[in-house]
């Protein structure tokens, strides 16, 4: 039991969680797993990412090419950050920023869409890299209008083939555009690219890997897997509306599930390295996955929204684990099931169905 209802009873603990579900806006059963998480030790996790990611990653870093084959030439594509920012911490801001100038691959363009941020300091900022970099566009916003139009106002800034979508307070690995560009090479067909990633504390420790499977849209229904980082091909993102108004929270989401109509096999590529670190602090869904109640909201009704625009015979429910979602599906007829057999062996099975299960006569036989 979590150590901070240890001296309490069920109905008291009770009362205490859902009071502090809606004082967070979040699911109270949510919450409750996530307590219950808490009481279970993590034997060494920092420790062994640190030990994967000197003994594999420094590897795998160090075998990539000084000055790529297609640092330079016609055929290398541009790629398009978008890059929303809101009252953003400056030194995460700065660091985030830094993070995209340090890149192995220079065919970039980082366009930055500030939602009409309070903090003065923030413009400052954005302002002092826009003169250092002709390569960082900026527009600042009159009002506020959220993620999904912060975004959308960044993406009015792109010229590249392809867009990559990075948050305000995280960092890309330095080599990531360098190792998307080449998967953009080698296949230029690719509407969609997305990466591994981990997480990153306030004191730049990194931790919680997530290494991803490969394309799976049954998967995406049900959680969005891809998340950090996605690239995909910008001519795809406009033509189904860019984002949607409404989906804040679960912005990303609900795009790739429009995106998914025209996605397959061939034209997606997983990139099974950890090109992202998703910054973990107070607040943020990478810190506690309920922090953000309405993301959970947003994307239940995004996985809702595309059952129905595809005309699927099914509905969406709350999943048991946080920011995710079960689907059912309608079944209109029942299965009918027929054993058909020409083999004598097979006798028993016919009994077994007839008469009821156990059958002896079918042990007998097999």
């Amino acid at each position: 039991m979590h150590f901070k209802f240890r001296s309490q009873g069920k109905a008291k603990v009770l009362q205490v969680i859902r009071e502090e579900a809606r004082d967070s806006g979040c699911n109270w059963r949510n919450l409750a797993l996530q307590h219950y998480a808490r009481t279970f030790v993590k034997r060494k996790q920092t420790s062994d990412y640190s030990e994967w990611i000197r003994t594999v990653e420094a590897k795998r870093v160090a075998s990539y090419p000084d000055s790529p084959d297609l640092a330079k030439g016609s055929g290398r594509p541009l790629i398009s950050i978008i890059l929303p920012t809101y009252n953003t911490d400056i030194e995460l801001l700065s660091s985030c920023i830094d993070s995209v100038l340090a890149q192995s691959y220079s065919h970039w363009e980082l366009c930055i869409a500030d939602d009409s941020s309070r903090q003065a300091q923030v413009k400052s900022c954005l302002e002092k890299y826009q003169k250092l970099d002709q390569r960082i566009k900026v527009v600042f916003r009159t009002e506020n209008g959220h993620i999904s139009a912060a975004s959308n106002s960044a993406l009015s800034l792109a010229g590249g083939e392809y867009v990559a979508l990075l948050d305000h307070d995280d960092t890309l690995a330095p080599f990531a555009l360098q190792r998307v560009a080449q998967s953009i090479v080698d296949n230029p067909q690719l509407l969609l690219l997305y990466s591994d990633e981990d997480k990153i504390d306030e004191q730049g420790v990194r931790f919680d890997p997530h290494f991803k499977p490969g394309w799976n849209p049954d998967l995406l229904l049900s959680q969005n897997y891809i998340c950090h980082l996605t690239v995909l091909h910008r001519a795809l993102v406009e033509r189904i509306g860019r984002f949607r108004a409404g989906l804040e929270g679960s912005q990303d989401h609900d795009l790739l599930l429009r995106c998914m109509p025209y996605l397959n096999q061939e034209n997606v590529a997983h990139i099974p390295e950890v090109l992202y670190h998703w910054r973990a602090i107070s607040g943020s869904t990478a810190q506690e996955s309920c922090a953000k109640g309405y993301a959970a909201s947003a994307g239940l009704r995004a996985v809702s929204d595309y059952l129905e625009s595809e005309g699927l015979k099914a509905r969406a429910l709350p999943g048991i684990a946080p920011n995710s979602y079960r689907v059912r599906w309608d079944i209109s007829d029942p299965p009918f099931g027929k054993l058909a057999h020409s083999n004598p062996r097979w006798l028993g099975y016919t009994e077994a169905l007839r008469g009821g299960y156990p059958c002896p006569n079918m042990l007998s036989q097999f």
